[in-house]
């Protein structure tokens, strides 16, 4: 029995810690709404295609609306506050907002 306690153990410690990705919903829900819901303060609105193409196009690609976004943009905060979020999160979320 002490083997198989063991032989679990390892086994476990082996495993690569997996940490589930948030849903950009959940996401924007909490972090992003409050701003991208009503364009406060110049925030591109949710779904406004010209909104999104124009800091698509200013920003060269998605992944540098990303980095725009970990550093925070005029009255945005840093991640807008999602300091959990992980790059691929934040760029789910952009790009749900694009939608």
């Amino acid at each position: 029995m002490k083997h198989l306690k063991i032989a679990s153990l390892s086994v476990i410690m082996l495993m690569p810690s997996v940490v589930a990705a948030q849903p950009a919903t959940q996401i924007y829900k909490q972090h992003c709404s409050t701003c991208h819901s009503s364009g406060i303060a110049g925030a591109p609105r949710k779904g406004s295609k010209y909104g999104w193409q124009s800091r698509l196009e200013a920003a060269g690609s998605i992944e540098q609306l990303v980095v725009s976004a970990k550093k925070g943009r005029r009255s945005m905060p840093p991640k807008g506050l999602c300091v959990s979020c992980s790059d691929t999160e934040l760029r789910a979320a952009i790009e749900f907002m694009m939608q």
